[in-house]
């Protein structure tokens, strides 16, 4: 099992619900949503939305490296510096 973490600003609507659908179309792993203690399916709009915050950490569980290769190449377009 392979996790990964990446720290998102997804504080837009229109990139919440861009990389919610990217999940869903190129990501078949589970993703999870963090804020705080917070935890919510990545792949959900309304979870997603429900924690709606500057920024939000999200993993990835993947048994394949191609999966985890999939959501770096997603979530580079919203990743913040830490």
């Amino acid at each position: 099992m392979i996790k990964k973490t990446f720290l998102l600003d997804l504080s837009n609507i229109c990139d919440l619900q861009n990389f919610v659908n990217d999940l869903n179309t190129y990501v078949i792993a589970d993703v999870d949503a963090m804020v705080g203690r917070y935890v919510v399916d990545a792949k959900s709009v309304l979870g997603m939305m429900s924690i709606c915050n500057r920024y939000i950490r999200v993993g990835i569980h993947s048994c394949s490296q191609r999966g985890l290769e999939t959501f770096e190449g997603i979530c580079q377009k919203y990743e913040v510096a830490e």
